[in-house]
């Protein structure tokens, strides 16, 4: 996700036109219609098919708000096997332009995912992916879909670490390296408290990093599931995106499953 880049940083867009969101949304999408035809032909009992929906009062990826600090509605299509294998498709609206700067043609983020869990014993597992950010609408000069790898090791379902590699990071040329750590405790009441520390390494790409951090409670009410969160990223984000997408804040998020 682009997050609001300054005018610095969104001039790197334009080095290359590359392919265009709908060809790529087109090729990842028929090959997730045949992920899920050949889950199913494997084994249909082992197939779990699942969608939530979110409303979030700010859609904040790694530390930067890609709304422009404003409400966000969310999707997903969620298609796992009990061999391990998953896939799933993720959109969300997005603003990435402050006012009074050129339009980039940036409404909607679809996002494609695949990859594949192994269990390490019965505590720890080993998670694969790749995703394809895309972003139906841009303007013809402007490029901010990119691919990442990501490789992640659980544990109990509640410790995590992440790495993740992008060659060509919002579509800039330069690559990306994004590490992570979480771990959540319950809480009485049903509530969850979970905590998460991350650093984005952009200095192929835009010559700077920086840190961001979030601790946030969750609970559910009848089949409402509730989030608070509270962001804090490091002030060198902001010589990458814009300054107003960077700022402490608290984020409320409301999700329903089917």
């Amino acid at each position: 996700m682009p997050g609001n880049l300054d005018n610095k940083a969104a001039g790197a867009f334009s080095k290359a036109p590359g392919p265009q969101a709908g060809t790529w949304l087109g090729n990842a999408g028929l090959l997730f219609a045949i992920a899920v035809i050949g889950m199913r032909s494997a084994s249909a009992a082992g197939l779990d098919v699942s969608t939530e929906l979110t409303l979030t009062s700010d859609y904040v990826f790694r530390g930067v708000s890609q709304t422009m600090s404003s409400p966000a509605l969310q999707g997903s299509l969620n298609v796992s096997h009990d061999n391990g294998f998953f896939a799933y498709v993720w959109a969300s609206n997005v603003d990435y332009v402050a006012d009074g700067a050129p339009d980039d043609g940036a409404e909607i983020e679809v996002d494609l995912f695949f990859g594949y869990s192994l269990g390490l014993s019965d505590r720890v597992t080993a998670t694969a992916s790749w995703v394809r950010y895309a972003f139906p609408g841009m303007q013809d000069e402007i490029r901010y879909d990119f691919s990442e790898w990501t490789a992640a090791v659980t544990v109990d379902d509640r410790h995590s670490v992440t790495v993740a590699y992008s060659p060509d990071v919002f579509g800039s040329g330069g690559s990306s390296l994004y590490y992570s750590a979480s771990t959540m405790f319950e809480l009485p009441a049903n509530l969850e408290l979970a905590l998460e520390l991350g650093r984005y390494d952009l200095r192929n790409s835009y010559a700077e990093s920086y840190d961001h951090a979030a601790v946030s409670i969750a609970g559910s009410f009848e089949a409402l599931n509730w989030t608070l969160a509270y962001h804090r990223t490091s002030n060198d984000a902001k010589k990458i995106f814009h300054a107003s997408t960077v700022a402490p804040e608290f984020v409320l998020s409301l999700s329903v499953s089917f």
